[in-house]
């Protein structure tokens, strides 16, 4: 799994993972799932380069010097200068974004399965009753440190949905 998966559509990542956890439930094992969304995934600012040469200096130009504004029913805010991250929705974005975070896969190993679209990855541990929970822990416990080195924060919400800071 990896920079591949970004030609993968969202209905292929829910069959592949349903997949997985039927054929764990028959089975007679567990399925313990974690859903996880980066904030404001696209305004980060790296603290590695991981392209380099002709192709960075053209990146950078890309990126470099961008301003953006809102059009509400036909209304147009005044423009911004953007300071830092990739424009969600332009022809680089995703892939930017997707290279940016590639490596997260190294995390994971057959004990746990981590699948990413866009700026959301699901992790999940196919085990028995009593180790799913402890296993996947493991598995976030190093996902959050990864996220803390590459400065891309996680999305908190509670039961109703709210985001918190």
């Amino acid at each position: 799994m990896g920079f591949l998966d970004a030609c993968r559509s969202t209905t292929t990542n829910l069959l592949e993972s349903l997949n997985d956890w039927t054929l764990t439930l028959d089975g007679k094992d567990a399925v313990t799932v974690a859903y996880i969304d980066f904030a404001k995934a696209f305004e980060c600012q790296p603290s590695e380069t991981v392209i380099s040469g002709n192709m960075l200096t053209w990146i950078e130009n890309f990126l470099s010097e961008r301003t953006q504004c809102t059009r509400v029913n036909g209304s147009l805010s005044s423009s911004r200068q953007l300071l830092s991250g990739v424009i969600q929705c332009s022809c680089l974005g995703l892939i930017l974004f997707v290279l940016y975070i590639n490596d997260i896969v190294k995390l994971f190993d057959e004990q746990c399965t981590c699948k990413l679209y866009a700026d959301d990855l699901k992790l999940y541990t196919c085990t028995n009753f009593s180790d799913g929970a402890s296993t996947l822990q493991k598995y976030l416990a190093k996902f959050v440190h990864w996220s803390q080195i590459w400065q891309l924060n996680i999305s908190h919400k509670n039961a109703l949905g709210l985001y918190y800071p």
